[in-house]
């Protein structure tokens, strides 16, 4: 719990330095492959992360980026997706579309099956409405 209140804090009132500086932690905390990191806290290390890019283009990398993207959105926890789907609309309205068609696969497949993993995201028996939009406005 520590770990996402220090993100959410760093996020939202770190330096454009704190933002270099620290990273190259975050984009470990959000793409992390191993899975090591609990669910919490990649969902808030994804919109740290969708910050500290705003403030510095320069740790935008495109190959390890979309690799991250491509894990995230095979999740099926879809509170996870949607903070990536936040961190890759934010990434796409700044560095444009170009290079991210392979996301079209995965967010596809979201869609399609978003009523299988919906368990807990229903609204008014709309499985994800929120996660439908994100998905619909990358797309």
């Amino acid at each position: 719990v520590c770990e996402a209140l220090a993100l959410a804090t760093v996020g939202n009132i770190g330096s454009v330095e704190l933002a270099s500086s620290l990273a190259d932690i975050v984009i470990h905390k959000a793409f992390d492959e191993r899975r090591g990191t609990p669910v919490y806290v990649r969902k808030r290390a994804c919109l740290t992360l969708l910050s500290f890019f705003k403030r510095n283009k320069g740790i935008y990398s495109h190959e390890k980026w979309v690799q991250g993207f491509k894990d995230l959105l095979g999740n099926t926890n879809y509170g996870l997706v949607m903070s990536a789907c936040s961190l890759i609309s934010g990434t796409i309205q700044i560095m444009g579309t170009q290079g991210f068609e392979s996301l079209v696969t995965p967010l596809i497949k979201i869609l399609s099956s978003i009523n299988a993993h919906a368990t807990d995201y229903f609204y008014y028996q709309t499985a994800c409405p929120w996660l439908q939009i994100k998905v619909l406005k990358i797309l």
